[in-house]
């Protein structure tokens, strides 16, 4: 088959698609692959992290363990598939992928009612809300888009859906990246005030008596206080300090120390 004519002339082109052929990648495909990747390295950096107190958040609460270790080791193997069956424009990645993404936006909808509000709320309202806006771009792009993994040849605008798509993915991206930076830079510099203070409140006393100074705090400040108490007594067993944590966010913070 003769090669496709390049983007910049605004013509159609040419893509296999399907069978164990080699196939030509649409750009929008190699777009959402990069998206899944990414989401990928996030999971395995947290998985690292907390390999010695294994702790996940899954649909708003906060699971521990065994367990966590479990929903981490089948969300990389899904994912995996997902990036493999999406290279190699597989008929069984279209259905996979799009559950993928539905279970993304299901996942970050119940989470954004189950965590609790505050200023940390704000943070992770943004982070949720991007998945569900990028996640549910790219169920539409794929459902309009269908014939590129069911059909053995196919051709496609690339100055059109295709462009569009990415543009505005890249563009959700700034977005959701920009916020995320402001409001973590604002949340670092609250949080890292209030550490300061309670871990000169905290240190050179016992873990009984730390433990008694951060009950007797109300609300976000008694959560940060247990955080701040896990990291200095973290070559001990935490779990007793992070299970007085009411937020699940700190909760989570709390076992990753």
């Amino acid at each position: 088959m003769k090669k496709g004519i390049k983007a910049c002339t605004g013509k159609k082109e040419s893509v296999n698609s399907g069978g164990s052929n080699s196939k030509t990648l649409p750009p929008s495909i190699k777009a959402i692959i990069a998206y899944c990747i990414i989401i990928g390295v996030v999971y395995i950096a947290y998985f690292i992290i907390g390999i010695y107190a294994p702790a996940t958040l899954f649909f708003g609460q906060l699971v521990q363990g065994y367990a966590a270790i479990i929903i981490d080791l089948l969300i990389l193997i899904v994912l995996s598939f997902v990036i493999y069956g999406l290279f190699k424009m597989e008929k069984w990645a279209y259905k996979l992928a799009i559950g993928w993404f539905l279970f993304g936006i299901f996942n970050s909808l119940i989470s954004l009612i189950v965590i609790s509000p505050g200023f940390i709320r704000d943070l992770v309202f943004v982070s949720f809300i991007g998945v569900i806006l990028l996640d549910g771009l790219v169920i539409w792009y794929m459902l309009t888009r269908k014939e590129y993994f069911y059909q053995k040849t196919f051709t496609h605008d690339v100055e059109g859906k295709d462009k569009f798509f990415m543009y505005l993915l890249a563009f959700l991206w700034i977005i959701i990246i920009v916020l995320s930076i402001v409001l973590g830079v604002g949340f670092y510099k609250d949080t890292t005030k209030k550490a300061d203070l309670y871990i000169n409140e905290l240190r050179g006393v016992t873990k009984l008596h730390a433990t008694v100074i951060c009950d007797v705090k109300e609300g976000e400040d008694r959560d940060i206080c247990f955080v701040v108490l896990a990291n200095l007594y973290k070559k001990d067993d935490i779990k007793f300090v992070c299970d007085r944590v009411e937020s699940q966010f700190y909760k989570f913070m709390c076992l990753k120390a």
